[in-house]
């Protein structure tokens, strides 16, 4: 049996703990790697839950972008399509100041009480508002409009406009008259075959408010939103 070294079982018996402390720093050094995986993935979670979010939110946005801009469109449409307005005289060509009485002529409502129906048009605002001490507008609907086709609508000076003269315009009879109308934004002088203007008579039960102020005034003239009741017994 071969001799020990002298020293070698102390050696051995320092060897041990050193390497039971190597192996406590590198299960130490394995548990730190383990937790900043688990962190790292944590993050990366993260990060991937945050880029869907953003993605999702980006699409949501396009989504919201495509209805608004449809919506534009739309409106711009709309936009396009002018709507009608009802305008009457309310006080003739007497004392009425030679660009307002063109204004008045423009829109073919030279004599006292009589209406037509225009466009609503920037043009056509514009002699409205040179005329707004001597005239009423509105806007119009379609069923008041029926009624002053069929009641007051003219084809000449003597001659009403009629079932039989609707009929000779290509309508089925005053509502469907005053739907293409409405529809199409045509305003009364476009209509061939029909006055472009309509002879109103006095209110019955005369006049509420003043006819000398505007509308805002606690008169009637200008842009007034009642001036469709007005008509109404004036018809």
């Amino acid at each position: 049996m071969p001799p020990k070294m002298a020293g070698s079982g102390k050696a051995w018996r320092k060897k041990k703990p050193e390497d039971a402390k190597e192996k406590k720093v590198v299960t130490k050094k394995k548990k730190v790697t383990k937790e900043q995986v688990e962190a790292k993935r944590e993050e990366e979670t993260k990060i991937e839950e945050e880029t869907k979010i953003e993605e999702e939110t980006k699409i949501e946005v396009t989504e919201e972008q495509v209805e608004t801009k449809m919506e534009e469109e739309t409106k711009g449409e709309e936009k396009g399509k002018t709507g009608l307005l009802l305008v009457v005289n309310l006080h003739g060509q007497i004392n009425v100041p030679r660009p307002v009485r063109g204004a008045l002529r423009e829109l073919q409502i030279d004599r006292r009480f009589s209406a037509t129906v225009v466009n609503d048009d920037p043009s056509t605002v514009g002699l409205l508002n040179r005329s707004r001490d001597y005239v009423a507008w509105a806007p119009l609907e379609e069923e008041l409009l029926a009624v002053l086709l069929k009641s007051r609508g003219r084809v000449s000076e003597r001659r009403r406009l009629d079932g039989d003269s609707i009929s000779e315009l290509g309508f089925k009879g005053a509502e469907e008259m005053a739907s293409k109308m409405v529809k199409d934004g045509m305003r009364l002088s476009s209509v061939k075959g029909v006055r472009p203007f309509f002879n109103l008579s006095p209110p019955k039960g005369g006049f509420k408010v003043s006819t000398r102020r505007k509308y805002g005034e606690g008169g009637v003239l200008g842009m007034n939103p009642k001036l469709p009741d007005l008509v109404r017994r004036m018809i």
